[in-house]
């Protein structure tokens, strides 16, 4: 445990007492009560269908939502046009990560007004985009759930659409493209925007952990409009 006097920090050793591992998450800025919160909020497929309904009605952009109608990437055979497409979705994802974090919802039109239209989710895809993120995303952090919910359609069927949950990453994330190349994008209103890494790395000063406090901010406007 750190403890700082008169602008010195000494290092102290303590026991490992419950009291005291409470002490050392307060010393790191880390609010235990708000992460299991998370935690459930992240697992509970509930909340992730009352926040899609309610956000994709909204006629703005916003800096924690996006819809896809599907990922390309998905139905193409050509290997090359294949990792093109992966490549680019692995940038929008890098990018919620690179700001305040976000969703991702898989089988929603962008478009306005939204269409709810599902998607056939088979093992393999959700595997290849899980594979996809550790791979072509440098650092390879644990930083993204994907959460399956259930919702009705124009023609009141239930259909299963995915949701991508993307925390705020206390790094700063490159997307590889091959020969070397590593792109680090950030989330603009109009997508996604490749900047230097150092543009990131300086916004990230102030993150001392990954974390998904985005999640409060959608609880809130949930309970709101409840």
């Amino acid at each position: 445990m750190t403890k700082r006097e008169n602008a010195q920090t000494e290092i102290q050793n303590i026991p490992l007492t419950n009291e005291n591992f409470k002490l050392i998450y307060e010393d790191l800025d880390i609010d235990m009560s708000r992460i299991e919160e998370e935690k459930k909020l992240i697992n509970d497929p509930n909340f992730w269908t009352q926040a899609t309904t309610l956000l994709k009605d909204e006629t703005f952009e916003d800096k924690f939502w996006d819809f896809k109608q599907t990922l390309d990437f998905w139905h193409v055979e050509d290997s090359q046009t294949k990792r093109k497409k992966k490549i680019e979705f692995i940038e929008k994802i890098a990018a919620f990560g690179n700001t305040e974090g976000g969703v991702i919802v898989i089988g929603i039109t962008d478009g306005i007004p939204r269409k709810i239209q599902g998607i056939s989710i088979e093992e393999n895809n959700l595997n290849d985009l899980k594979k996809g993120v550790l791979k072509l995303i440098s650092p390879s952090l644990d930083f993204t759930r994907i959460q399956p919910i259930s919702l009705k359609n124009d023609n009141d069927e239930d259909v299963i659409c995915l949701c991508i949950i993307i925390a705020q990453s206390s790094e700063a994330l490159g997307v590889k493209h091959g020969n070397g190349t590593i792109k680090y994008p950030l989330r603009t209103s109009a997508g996604t925007e490749p900047v230097d890494p150092q543009v990131i790395r300086d916004r990230k000063k102030e993150i001392r952990r990954t974390n998904f406090n985005f999640i409060r901010v959608i609880k809130d406007r949930v309970t709101k409009n409840s």
